[in-house]
């Protein structure tokens, strides 16, 4: 009996160290296979999509000089400040007037406009300088890489009223695009069309200036310090 069970026990087959080792290391090896593969089908994907995705409508449509700034401050819903480079420019926005601040519906649009591109970088089109040296221009902003223009966008939402003595600096196109955008409005009572009798600002101007009392765009603008944004009340 002592016999056979020595017998026994030397035909046992040992595990070996180094094959338990070798075993984790493929183990390992799978592993790092596996990621690097979900990795390379995660940057094919987005190498697929930046493909498919469609120039920027601004570089196609822009006709006038473009630049980039940051915007400082709103002081009413058709002009703010901006900073390029250290230089502050006050903008006034191309084609449209919004109501004044003292008007009805002017802190309505104020607060559109801040929405919009407050302390945003926004894109620039050129077109004129106004009696009150501000840099006339249609506005862009950006939002998931689609470009908006803000000069538009403030006439569909009803913040705004297109101003057409102005028409000569924009293409036909955006003549056409603002009348319907402005006939939308209107017909969907949006914003300030949806107020009594809404004003044109510049009615409500000239009604000032009979009284005697000057308009926001006819005051003074005093230049505000650095990094000093107005914020809708």
């Amino acid at each position: 009996m002592a016999a056979r069970n020595t017998s026994t026990r030397a035909d046992a087959k040992p595990v070996h160290k180094s094959e338990t080792g070798s075993g984790w290391a493929s183990a390992t090896l799978l592993v790092l296979i596996l990621a690097l593969a979900a990795s390379m089908a995660v940057i094919y994907r987005l190498a697929r999509s930046q493909r498919r995705k469609k120039p920027s409508p601004l570089i196609q449509t822009t006709d006038g000089s473009l630049f980039r700034a940051r915007v400082q401050y709103i002081s009413d819903g058709d002009t703010f400040l901006v900073n390029r480079g250290g230089e502050e420019i006050w903008i006034r926005l191309a084609n449209v007037d919004c109501p004044e601040g003292d008007q009805p519906w002017g802190d309505i649009a104020l607060a559109g406009l801040i929405k919009l591109i407050g302390g945003k970088d926004v894109l620039l089109e050129v077109h004129d300088l106004d009696i009150y040296k501000r840099t006339v221009a249609t506005v862009y902003t950006e939002n998931s890489g689609d470009f908006i223009n803000v000069c538009e966008r403030m006439v569909m939402l009803g913040h705004a009223w297109v101003e057409r003595r102005f028409y000569h600096q924009v293409p036909e196109r955006r003549q056409a695009q603002l009348d319907r955008l402005e006939s939308w409005a209107k017909q969907k009572r949006v914003g300030l069309w949806n107020c009594e009798n809404p004003i044109a600002p510049w009615v409500w101007r000239e009604r000032e200036n009979a009284d005697s009392t000057p308009s926001f765009s006819d005051r003074p603008r005093i230049q505000p310090k650095k990094k000093i944004f107005r914020k809708a009340q």
